[in-house]
């Protein structure tokens, strides 16, 4: 019986490399689309569209570089930021649910306030009737109860997907040789993760990391640093700590006004440029009006001459570039105005929280069971609260509410 060959197999193993070799380029290009289909969603708030264009984009590259590859660092990064935004989401649309579903102190009372039917007055519905309804009322709660606990449980497995996805980004990042803002981007979206689960110690270690690497990369009056201050500010206060809350805002507030006096300055400078420009531009118009009728075309070497009609492009050029540099300049000022105003309103929120632990320390000095008891009954609200508003932070209307939500021990 003659021998198997084996070189056939060989041959068509070697044909099967090479057909995956010529087709990478083209899964490398899927991946790209993908990626790009998915930072659209986000825009968008299209998070469920989002999440599934980066997991398959995520497969291929995975599958192509590898792991842990440098290359997959910006997926594995927007593929957990849309899992956390999905959260956060849908955390705010719950607690617009629960508010709706929340009875009104405005509704009339069964009866109240309803005309009679014609021909007579309305008659009392009977005990049957109320009981029915009130088992249909106590059925839809249990309903509304179970789909709440499978939100839950659905957004834990999100949450928990989002954080291995961004750490895997980070030990990435950390096996580079230097620092970078993608890494930054990183670390803060773990840090916005471990506030979102209110493990405060882990998020103030991440917030502080990315403002250490930060520091070094931008300049001392970025916005990204006054971000970032402004959330470490925010996990503060969600921690009750309003006085360190208050030093971080601060901070936050400082480098804004930095950031505006300096483009205060840059948009001076650029209109008096552009006055400049203009003048040049109307002196360059009037001497070809009158140059216009004697001008004639010259060789020199074998080049035309330039022309008076060129140098007024050239300037009318850079009259383009400075208007649209001096737009941009106008429209940040703007956003720095109006975040200054929502900055300095969190400053004296945080002013008067801070203010109030000498009225709890004098309770707890006369009456230390009350104080306590008194702060365990805050805290549970304050922290209910907290979770109604799917982690975003409010702002206390009254002074009173401000300090009663810092008295937390």
């Amino acid at each position: 019986m003659p021998a198997m060959a084996i070189v056939p197999d060989a041959e068509n193993m070697e044909a099967e490399h090479q057909e995956e070799q010529e087709s990478s380029p083209a899964l490398l290009s899927d991946a790209q689309r993908l990626y790009d289909l998915g930072c659209a969603a986000i825009s968008a708030d299209s998070y469920e569209e989002a999440i599934d264009c980066f997991s398959k984009a995520l497969e291929i590259r995975v599958n192509h570089y590898g792991e842990l590859a440098p290359e997959c660092a910006n997926t594995y990064y927007k593929y957990g930021c849309a899992l956390l935004y999905k959260v956060q989401a849908e955390s705010e649309a719950l607690c617009d649910r629960n508010e709706e579903d929340a009875p009104s102190s405005n509704k009339p009372a069964s009866g109240e306030g309803e005309p009679a039917e014609a021909g007579g007055s309305k008659e009392p519905a009977d005990d049957d009737s109320e009981g029915e309804d009130n088992e249909r009322a106590e059925g839809k709660a249990e309903v509304d109860g179970d789909d709440n606990e499978v939100d839950l449980e659905e957004e834990e497995g999100d949450i928990e997907l989002a954080w291995k996805l961004l750490e895997t980004a980070r030990v990435i990042h950390s096996k580079q040789p230097t620092r970078s803002l993608d890494e930054v981007d990183v670390i803060t979206a773990l840090a916005d993760i471990s506030l979102e689960k209110e493990n405060f110690k882990t998020c103030y270690v991440d917030y502080e990391q990315a403002l250490h690497i930060l520091q070094g990369l931008v300049e001392p009056d970025s916005r990204l640093l006054a971000s970032t201050w402004y959330k470490m500010a925010l996990a503060k206060q969600f921690d009750n700590r309003p006085q360190e809350a208050l030093v971080f805002c601060e901070k936050a507030v400082t480098i804004c006004q930095m950031r505006l006096d300096r483009l205060y300055k840059e948009q001076e400078t650029l209109k008096a440029s552009q006055e400049d420009t203009i003048g040049k531009l109307d002196e360059g118009e009037k001497k070809s009006a009158s140059e216009d009728s004697k001008m004639e075309e010259k060789l020199v070497d074998g080049e035309k001459k330039a022309t008076s009609e060129e140098t007024l492009e050239e300037v009318s050029e850079a009259e383009d570039k400075e208007t649209s540099k001096y737009a941009k300049v106008d429209a940040e000022i703007k956003e720095i105005e109006e975040s200054l105003v929502d900055l300095k309103e969190k400053v004296e929120e945080l002013k008067q929280m801070a203010s109030a632990p000498s009225l709890f320390e004098a309770l707890k000095a006369e009456n230390p069971e009350a104080a306590t008891m008194m702060s365990e009954a805050v805290g549970a609200v304050f922290k209910k609260i907290t979770r109604v508003e799917g982690g975003v932070p409010f702002t206390f209307t009254t002074p009173e509410a401000a300090a009663m939500s810092s008295i937390v021990v």
